[in-house]
């Protein structure tokens, strides 16, 4: 039912998104060292949509009927929208240390490879759940990082 093209525009939009709120927490935040940490993970999103738009081009077209494409896209974007998971649930201009603001972070990494792992239940083109395992092991492995650097603080 869902393509690959349809799972990396999601996966886009997603990191789209989450590099806006942190942006705008960026801008927000009061404390320097907080306002350096929103800006960098704003820049591993766009990372990782960069990432995600290379991945589309490896993979080349899906084969799939117009029709059939069309209706996997308008789905998986009727369940993504503008939300970031997570993330726009919480206000975060209120956070006040990097501890919590990667608490935050790993939950949203987290959210996504969930989603991804509902979408994988109705991929059934190999093509397509090979690129989709590449998508959670690229969110897997930036949950690892933020892992590490709380570790580290």
């Amino acid at each position: 039912m869902f393509n690959l093209n349809d799972i990396i525009d999601i996966a886009v939009r997603i990191e789209q998104n989450a590099e806006k709120v942190y942006t705008k927490a960026a801008k927000g935040a009061s404390d320097p060292l907080l306002c350096s940490m929103f800006a960098s993970l704003a820049s591993d999103e766009i990372e990782h949509w960069k990432w995600f738009e290379a991945l589309r081009v490896q993979a080349g077209p899906t084969g799939i009927s117009p029709s059939l494409e069309e209706m996997g896209k308008t789905m998986l974007q009727d369940i993504v929208g503008d939300r970031a998971f997570s993330i726009t649930e919480t206000d975060l201009t209120k956070i006040e240390n990097i501890k919590t603001l990667l608490d935050v972070a790993i939950e949203l990494e987290n959210d996504t490879i969930i989603f991804y792992e509902m979408i994988a239940g109705f991929v059934t083109d190999e093509n397509t759940a090979n690129g989709l395992n590449k998508i959670i092991d690229e969110e897997s492995r930036h949950v690892r990082q933020l892992v590490e650097s709380y570790t580290k603080r």
